[in-house]
């Protein structure tokens, strides 16, 4: 499994996730919420859901 990922200036992420041949496997995207939280979505192969996580520094400004 391969990630690759872009960080915004705003503290937003995108990437997305590859099988070891090279393959697609899936994509995730997300953004702060609040200084001290992330939440965004994915989408593992047609398999779709939400995530949150906390922050162990705070969001850029």
């Amino acid at each position: 499994m391969q990630v690759t990922a872009t960080i915004g200036s705003d503290g937003s992420v995108s990437g997305t996730l590859l099988n070891p041949d090279g393959s697609k496997y899936g994509v995730f995207w997300g953004r702060p919420s609040g200084a001290r939280s992330m939440q965004g979505s994915f989408d593992l192969n047609g398999r779709v859901g939400d995530w949150t996580v906390p922050l162990r520094v705070p969001v850029p400004k």
